[in-house]
């Protein structure tokens, strides 16, 4: 199996994305415990027919869980009936490196993209990124929202750049 990457826990709660060696498709599994190597995963989710590189839960949601893969495709999953996604957003023809559920509002993610790009969605407002931030000259692999003031977020890049800022869609 390809590496495992364990993106995060919440309530005891692990959430990990791999592609097994040899596959095409790439799954997403969520396991309990502190210890994810020894627990099978409670289910997994085929959630991308190419690398599923980030994950993120809803804050306001607990069965929610959102993918972005290298396919350029960013997946709702809701957990209790997981046959389907629940949305599906195209960012591009580049990897969906890093997602982040915005902890203000249950239907705003950002996206950070292999094409220089932070992208804001909103659920409410449709399948189009509300803003693309092209404010890097390499890879977005980062960002986080800052819990503390609404709406504030912060991306990085390869190109050694960290930014803060309030997305204009949403100041």
């Amino acid at each position: 199996m390809r590496s495992t990457v364990w993106i995060g826990a919440r309530s005891g709660t692990i959430t990990h994305c791999s592609r097994p060696v040899g596959t095409a498709l790439s799954s997403c599994g969520i396991a309990t415990g502190r210890t994810p190597s020894r627990r099978k995963p409670l289910m997994s989710i085929e959630a991308h027919a190419s690398e599923a590189l980030s994950c993120d839960w809803s804050h306001f949601d607990r069965n929610v869980l959102v993918t972005g893969g290298s396919d350029g495709l960013i997946r709702g999953w809701d957990l209790r009936k997981m046959r389907t996604h629940i949305f599906e957003l195209y960012s591009g023809e580049f990897a969906v490196r890093r997602l982040a559920c915005s902890p203000h509002s249950a239907t705003v993610l950002a996206s950070a993209n292999y094409d220089f790009t932070t992208r804001i969605w909103d659920l409410e407002r449709g399948e189009s990124a509300q803003e693309i931030n092209a404010q890097h000259t390499e890879f977005v692999c980062g960002l986080d929202w800052n819990p503390q003031r609404v709406h504030q977020l912060a991306d990085c890049g390869w190109d050694s750049v960290a930014n803060v800022y309030t997305p204009k869609c949403l100041a």
